[in-house]
């Protein structure tokens, strides 16, 4: 609707988390001669996204793109964000934490899965990576693995997700395995999806500012657009929205 309003129609294209369907779909829309590409991107260390840059106007959400000219960059601040959330659990007294990430096996280095690994150990968390996709399916299959493959023993006080989407097949795998959330098993989500309100308990999760971020994309790619100017990086700190699924480890 942004982009309509400046005058721009936009053509939305779902690389469904595959890194090579990412590429392919880029490349194609190289080739159609787009006046710019937005992306989200899967594969952010991807050298493709630097041939990309060099053809069209490319703008990237969430990550940068190492590498790649692009003409503005909308990123998390997830410096903030990660660190805050690993430490509403620590403080909770949480110290067992599986974190489900969309990192998958070809893109083990996306940015905010390292701010994990560095943070962690500075607030006393044993902490494990998991890859998850988005749909419930597939986040269920990846939550019940974590809270039931190694028994009670081993199995996780909370869990941390990078986007709501995986919360919910964690609570998806609770509810198969009778676990109460957050009684046997804390859940953190990181993007406030609204249907996150509606959950019981509500899901504990991070905010955006949707408006602020569209604001800033559509007046950044309109301008690169006409101008060919570049514009510095826009960073989005989130916020915590506590509400009910994270409570104190069991016992």
């Amino acid at each position: 609707r942004s982009l309509l309003e400046a005058g721009r129609h936009a053509l939305i294209v779902d690389s469904a988390g595959d890194p090579a369907r990412e590429e392919a779909l880029a490349k194609r829309l190289v080739d159609h001669r787009v006046d710019a590409i937005i992306t989200i991107p899967v594969d952010p260390a991807s050298p493709h996204w630097a041939t990309v840059a060099k053809r069209v106007v490319l703008l990237s959400i969430g990550d940068g793109l190492p590498g790649a000219a692009t003409v503005a960059e909308v990123v998390f601040d997830n410096v903030v964000g990660v660190t805050d959330a690993l430490r509403a659990l620590a403080s909770a007294g949480h110290r067992d934490v599986v974190v489900l990430t969309p990192g998958l096996p070809s893109t083990p280095d996306r940015p905010a899965a390292g701010i994990v690994q560095r943070v962690a150990p500075d607030l006393g968390l044993n902490v494990r990576l998991l890859p998850c996709p988005h749909d419930l399916d597939g986040a269920t299959a990846v939550a019940l693995k974590a809270l039931d493959g190694g028994g009670a023993v081993d199995r996780p006080t909370a869990m941390f997700c990078f986007a709501d989407s995986m919360a919910y097949g964690v609570y998806a795998a609770a509810s198969e395995l009778d676990l109460a959330i957050p009684a046997d098993v804390s859940v953190l989500g990181y993007d406030d999806h609204p249907v996150s309100r509606l959950l019981t308990p509500p899901l504990s999760t991070f905010h955006w500012d949707v408006f602020a971020l569209v604001e800033s994309v559509v007046e950044r790619v309109v301008a690169a657009i006409e101008t060919g100017k570049r514009r510095r990086r826009k960073v989005l700190t989130p916020e915590l929205r506590s509400r009910g699924s994270v409570g104190p480890p069991p016992g």
